[in-house]
């Protein structure tokens, strides 16, 4: 989160090549880098709706899809200067929609799990993911 009176960007400044400052739908306010993948990475999103909540993410192989995101995992993962919040923000239409933190620096594309939502939370992130024609995207956040 920030740590300072900073406002958000407003939308029609919100440029994925740049960084910017944006809320969450609780009104959160979080300093993101530029965006690292967008939604043509995401093969698939599905609900897991069982004990634990999740969003099953499935991304495409090569280069723009799970080699782009392992490599902001391991940067995240680490904590480096570039995500030192571990966290990385999924942002659709200029708001936060989630900032997991991530827990392990490589993952298989298809092995990929959001947790720490609850049901609403899951099936909503789900079905933006899904859309993958809207633009959204993966930004390191720090």
């Amino acid at each position: 989160p920030s740590d300072d009176a900073t406002p958000p960007t407003p939308p029609e400044e919100d440029r994925p090549d740049v960084p910017v400052v944006l809320a969450d739908e609780a009104g959160v306010v979080r300093r993101l880098g530029p965006a690292e993948l967008t939604g043509d990475a995401v093969e698939s999103a599905a609900a897991q709706l069982g004990p634990q909540p999740s969003v099953a993410l499935v991304l495409r192989n090569g280069d723009e899809g799970i080699g782009a995101f392992n490599r902001l995992a391991e940067r995240c993962f680490d904590a480096d200067e570039t995500c030192p919040t571990s966290q990385v923000a999924i942002v659709l239409d200029s708001v936060v929609q989630s900032a997991p933190s991530v827990q392990q620096p490589a993952f298989e594309r298809d092995q990929i799990a959001i947790t720490g939502l609850d049901v609403d939370e899951v099936r909503a992130l789900a079905a933006a993911l899904e859309t993958g024609a809207l633009p959204f995207s993966l930004v390191l956040q720090g």
